[in-house]
Order: structure tokens, then sequence, then C-alpha cells
């Protein structure tokens, strides 16, 4: 959190019991590494696949009046990189109060909450579809194993009919 140490230990104290940190200096070290230094949705995503990270929080505490502050808080998918809710809360102080810091867990682990969910509803379409992908390739196999079962069976009808022709031909030539 750029412009408020208190907020930052806030934020990592809220989510670190719940979820796995990872420090700024780690994250900005793989982002120099994957040469993603910029905060477009793509260098996000790759920080984040490298990470393994469900999502990056990102914030800003700024001074907006005589006594007054804002403490915004941007959320990412660490999937895609894109912003999925954006935390704005004003404060009276900077330093953080005990319910100051329980609002800002609350608000956390609510738009967290809400990514969890989405993360678990793409897991289950990934997983809809993977089914199906399945059950087109066992039905695909299967057309194809009938195809070959029928062209077999054709060529074995051909086969009597040719053996039969035969058959028939020795049959007169005897007679």
């Amino acid at each position: 959190i750029k412009g408020n140490g208190a907020a930052h230990g806030a934020v990592v104290n809220a989510v670190k019991g719940r979820y796995l940190f990872v420090s700024p200096k780690r994250y900005a070290k793989t982002a120099r590494k994957l040469e993603a230094k910029s905060s477009k949705s793509k260098d996000i995503r790759r920080v984040a696949r490298r990470l393994d990270l469900a999502a990056v929080v990102d914030g800003e505490f700024e001074k907006k009046g005589r006594r007054s502050y804002e403490l915004r808080l941007t959320l990412r998918a660490g999937d895609t990189g894109s912003k999925f809710e954006t935390i704005k809360m004003r404060l009276k102080s900077k330093k953080l109060s005990r319910n100051d810091r329980r609002k800002i867990k609350r608000k956390l682990y609510e738009a967290l909450d809400e990514l969890d969910e989405l993360e678990e509803e793409r897991a289950r379409e990934e997983d809809r579809e993977r089914r199906a992908r399945e059950r087109k390739k066992r039905e695909r196999e299967e057309k194809k194993r009938l195809k070959e079962e029928r062209k077999r069976e054709k060529e074995r009808k051909a086969r009597e009919r040719e053996e039969e022709r035969e058959r028939r031909a020795r049959e007169r030539e005897r007679e």
C-alpha cells in the first residue's frame, strides 16, 4: 500500500491467516524477471501465474482534506489480471483504529469470497467443458469403431458372396 505502512500491515494481517501472502518485494522481483513491470492485466496475470496467486491486492493511502484520508484497494484476479473489485474507505486519521482494521478485513474478505466463488464457478465450468470434450471423444471413438465394424462386416459378406460364387462355379463345372 503506497503512502501508509499501517494500512499495508492491516491488509497483510487481514489476508495472512486465510490466504498465502507474497511480499511486495517478492512480487516486484518476479515482475522484473518476467519483464512484466506495468500494471496492465497481462503483466499482472503473468506474475500472478508464476507466483500461483489467486488475487493481487494493490492500494494507495492519500490525504484528501485537512483531517480526511482515503484508502483505496484494488483487487485483481490472478488468473486474468483484471480488476474485479475496488474498495474505498474514508478515514479520519493516518493511524488506523481497531475499527478501521476490522472494516478493512471485512471488506477484503467480502471481495475475496466473491473471487473464491468466481474461481469455483470457473472450475465447475472447466470441469463441465472437460467432461463434454471427453464425451465427444468417446462418441467419436464409438462412431469410428462402428464404422470399422460395418466395414469389416461388409468385407466379410463380400467374401462370403465371392466364396458362394466360386462354389457354384465349381459345382457347374462338375455337372
